[in-house]
């Protein structure tokens, strides 16, 4: 009871202290929030997806002033772009496009919704994606395409309801993942059904990464041949590899949904920051954890991949896999926080990880981040081990 008490009161004394932006700064947030919603249904057209691009950059650039800042946002829109490749018929900017729109969409709803929960102002916060999706179905002629303008504001909802009500950042990023996967799906499946596609959704998606497999390393065979090379994989090798991209499928949904949560949540609080809305986190906001349970549980499920998927795949390793592949973002953030120097301590072996880790991410994507998410477990189990007498301290106190 005293400990709901202190729960609701520090809520309070929360809501107290945020401020109204200022007038200029709401605006801003506000038209970016709109063009957001906006891009999403006319991603498809030619040039819109590169000038959204490209005012994002900018925007980003003038907030944060710093180029390593912006790669939180860059290098995953940077491998979706790459990814693009397996999705022959998508246009290479359609998926960077959803997912900065997704997230910074999510981040500035989240914001005018935090500054104006007012039921006497609902309509003007409300008239934002309801007016992108006028003009989206205006411009479209498709009521049901203009529906995905509205995908951005259901994470800005739950993301400035998080915020409000002071849950842990930790808890809401597995909040947003979950709206954000749900949402998702429920589009997907719209989309599939307004296109007329037979069968399950999963289905025409396993059969659509499958094909374009073969179709990119088809392309990347004649390229080969031109250069008088030869890329080595038989038809043998191609298939087994659409076939294990198509079972991680799952893992690979839930891992994608879970960076774009947390890199939206982040965008929130930086923003609560930037335009001086409050004059610092609180402690619940401020820290990113995990959990020593879900520190042996991906190192159990990959280490069970490993070994069950060694010769021919299994369902069981099948799952362990995709369980293993969710949780690595988090723990990943984790292990390259860890090795990232502080100030002037330095250590050989971090820098020879880090350095690891960034190649890895360049040339196998998936291994760099299975390296550093096994960083991360190692650093989340020993921590406790690692603890100064003067943590011990502070926390009986």
């Amino acid at each position: 009871m005293e400990q709901q008490t202190t729960k609701t009161t520090e809520k309070i004394r929360f809501a107290d202290i945020l401020t109204k932006p200022e007038q200029g700064h709401a605006m801003l947030l506000g038209i970016f929030c709109f063009l957001s919603c906006l891009i999403l249904p006319l991603a498809n057209t030619p040039s819109l997806p590169s000038l959204y691009l490209v005012s994002v950059i900018v925007f980003f650039y003038l907030l944060t002033r710093s180029i390593r800042a912006m790669l939180y946002y860059a290098l995953p829109a940077m491998l979706l772009f790459l990814a693009s490749g397996i999705f022959p018929t998508l246009p290479t900017a359609l998926l960077p496009t959803y997912f900065v729109a997704l997230v910074l969409g999510g981040a500035t709803g989240g914001f005018v919704l935090i500054h104006y929960h007012d039921l006497k102002k609902y309509p003007y916060v409300l008239a934002i994606p309801m007016g992108a999706y006028a003009l989206a179905a205006l411009i479209t002629g498709n009521p049901l395409v203009a529906l995905l303008s509205l995908l951005p504001f259901a994470l800005s909802a739950v993301a400035a309801l998080c915020v409000l009500l002071l849950v842990k950042r930790t808890d809401a990023t597995l909040i947003l993942a979950g709206t954000l996967a749900v949402t998702l799906a429920a589009a997907g499946a719209l989309a599939c059904a307004v296109s007329g596609v037979e069968g399950s959704p999963l289905t025409f998606l396993a059969d659509t990464v499958r094909g374009g497999i073969h179709s990119l390393l088809a392309q990347m065979e004649g390229v080969y041949a031109e250069a008088g090379m030869t890329l080595g994989m038989s038809e043998i090798a191609v298939s087994n590899a659409a076939t294990l991209l198509v079972n991680l499928l799952p893992g690979l949904y839930l891992a994608a949904c879970s960076i774009t949560a947390f890199l939206a949540l982040r965008l929130l609080l930086q923003f609560l920051i930037a335009f001086r809305s409050v004059p610092h986190l609180p402690v619940r906001l401020g820290g990113f954890t995990v959990s020593r349970v879900s520190a042996v549980v991906f190192i159990a499920t990959y280490l069970l991949s490993l070994f069950t998927n060694y010769s021919t795949a299994t369902l069981f390793g099948t799952v362990c896999s995709n369980l293993a592949l969710a949780l690595e973002p988090g723990l990943a953030l984790v292990g390259v926080s860890a090795l990232l120097p502080r100030g002037n301590a330095r250590s050989c072996l971090s820098t020879l990880l880090l350095t690891v880790m960034l190649v890895l991410a360049v040339t196998d994507p998936l291994l760099g981040l299975e390296l550093a998410a096994l960083t991360g477990a190692v650093c989340v189990l020993t921590a406790r081990l690692m603890r100064s007498p003067d943590q011990d301290n502070k926390g009986v106190k």
